[in-house]
């Protein structure tokens, strides 16, 4: 889902509460997130 901040400024995010591990070493009991900008312009 993207969220606008500002002007051709979006936020985007997705959770994944399925993923176990992460680099097949840490745990992760609650899932992780995947963040990221996109700044049009």
């Amino acid at each position: 889902m993207a969220r606008k901040i500002k002007e051709n400024v979006f936020f985007l995010n997705a959770t994944d509460w399925n993923r176990r591990l992460f680099d097949s070493l840490i745990p992760l009991p609650d899932g992780t997130s995947y963040n990221a900008y996109l700044v049009r312009g």
